[in-house]
């Protein structure tokens, strides 16, 4: 069986850094490069070292698996969950088709505002969509009302914490209102 190599991409802001990770994105899904890991490079070096030790032993990955990421270890060792170009793509063209959008050039107008973590699929996601629409995206290290204005963007995706910061935001509301469609994923929604 062949194995793909996997490569450990350092992230100095998960998500500040998010478009340092859109080439080595790319070339992972149409498998013109080697798979990825991407980590959080403000961890402490010993948890680094154990997160690389135990996904990273330099016996590469299955061939069509495109990213690996990281799992918290809450219940023993860190684990890498491998995630196949084609299961990514999938989930975004899903995405993209639900919003009424084609993976097709110019395809998410407007640009994806990504305000999530590129080292956890939520934000990596983010990526994967703009790549696959060829749309601009526009990175949010901190995510306010403010920043949600003055994106310039149509669509974000948001986990359940920070849409319910926002909507008790003064402005928040409003300016969630601005955009096309807001994705929230990650755990259920308050049903308010």
């Amino acid at each position: 069986m062949t194995k793909r190599p996997l490569h450990a991409v350092l992230l100095r802001d998960a998500v500040a850094d998010a478009d340092q990770l859109a080439g080595p994105l790319a070339k992972a899904l149409d498998g013109t490069g080697p798979a990825i890991l991407p980590l959080d490079a403000t961890l402490p070096a010993a948890r680094l070292r154990q997160l690389t030790d135990a996904i990273a032993p330099g016996a590469g990955v299955a061939e069509d698996t495109a990213v690996v990421i990281a799992t918290s270890g809450s219940t023993g060792e860190p684990k890498g969950v491998e995630l196949s170009a084609a299961a990514l793509r999938h989930s975004a063209r899903a995405s993209l088709a639900r919003l009424g959008l084609s993976a097709a050039a110019g395809g998410g107008a407007g640009g994806w505002l990504c305000c999530l973590p590129v080292t956890h699929v939520a934000g990596l996601q983010v990526l994967v969509r703009s790549l696959l629409s060829s749309s601009e995206r526009t990175v949010a290290p901190t995510l306010t009302a403010t920043t949600l204005s003055e994106s310039g963007c149509s669509y974000v995706s948001v986990v359940p914490t920070q849409l319910v910061r926002l909507l008790d935001e003064p402005g928040g509301a409003a300016a969630l209102a601005e955009f096309a469609a807001v994705l929230v994923g990650g755990a259920a929604a308050p049903a308010g």
